[in-house]
């Protein structure tokens, strides 16, 4: 790719915290850095398609303009100031506006999208600074203290409870000093689909059910009760559904070779000559809701173990 100049947004943060700092680069080399290091520490993070990912570190105050060429050579890619200072801390303006989701089939701890760490829409956060929350309606919401990592303040995680919408004012106490409100959050609790316990609990499930899973011809594998108890049903997460709120139906793209009951029990009836079966199932839950998944047996001789 001929290179040519990429536009770079100056940036600022606050001495002794760490950012993330994000430049596009569709070229096959990394780039290389150029700027004051008493100002700055730089460390490289990850590459994701045509975007790499830096940490931005401020050690003192002051300002430098960084310039980055491609790795190994002298070609000027783009350039962009950062001043360390001691700004004010804010909410950024993309999360002064929130929402949250619960289910009453599992806490919100494990839901996604059913808690909010608030420190890190924190804008300007300070290294000594913790961050508190008052919520106007406390019953929508409890409140989890966490501690500081390297990209955000002490501060306060919420976890769904009910529906409804309330605000949060938030406050960063530094040291000894009062503590200050640094803005205030519109927060809206939703209910979550029944599908999203579902996927939430799949989420922790590495593996998957196919995976190693082996089967010889003449063999059976209960398929529904694998998927209830890893992804409606779980001790984990201790989600929770009565036997009369979700239908599972499974079905094989070839039943000469895996065939299902109307239990969701497949049978092993022939070896996967071709390498081309495929089973897939569908969870159907009472709000309507509807999950799905599958994968393909490894069919082995019986002596396989």
């Amino acid at each position: 790719t001929p290179v040519q100049q990429i536009e770079m947004t100056d940036k600022k943060l606050n001495a002794g915290t760490t950012v993330m700092l994000k430049l596009k680069n569709p070229y096959e080399k990394e780039y290389r850095f150029e700027f004051d290091s008493k100002l700055l520490k730089i460390t490289q993070y990850l590459y994701s398609g045509d975007n790499a990912y830096y940490k931005l570190k401020g050690l003192k105050k002051g300002s430098t303009t960084i310039k980055a060429y491609l790795s190994g050579t002298k070609k000027l890619v783009g350039s962009f100031k950062v001043t360390v200072g001691d700004f004010k801390a804010r909410i950024k303006q993309k999360n002064q506006q929130l929402t949250i989701y619960c289910n009453p089939h599992m806490a919100s701890k494990y839901l996604r999208g059913g808690s909010a760490n608030i420190a890190e829409m924190i804008a300007y956060y300070h290294p000594d600074g913790a961050i508190s929350v008052s919520p106007a309606d406390k019953s929508l919401i409890t409140i989890k203290t966490v501690g500081a990592d390297e990209m955000s303040p002490k501060g306060k995680i919420i976890f769904a409870q009910k529906e409804g919408e309330t605000k949060l004012d938030v406050y960063e106490k530094r040291g000894d000093a009062a503590k200050v409100k640094i803005g205030t959050i519109s927060l809206t609790v939703k209910r979550a689909k029944d599908s999203e316990v579902f996927y939430s609990n799949m989420e922790y499930d590495n593996d998957g059910l196919f995976y190693e899973n082996f089967i010889s011809p003449g063999e059976k594998y209960n398929l529904k009760k694998a998927v209830v108890s890893n992804y409606v049903n779980n001790k984990f997460t201790k989600s929770h559904f009565d036997s009369g709120e979700y239908v599972f139906k499974a079905k094989s793209d070839h039943p000469e070779i895996i065939s299902f009951d109307k239990n969701g029990v497949a049978t092993c009836r022939d070896y996967d000559k071709n390498g081309i079966h495929h089973v897939s199932y569908t969870v159907t839950f009472a709000d309507g809701s509807k999950a799905s998944g599958g994968g393909s047996f490894d069919i082995v001789e019986p002596d396989f173990y």
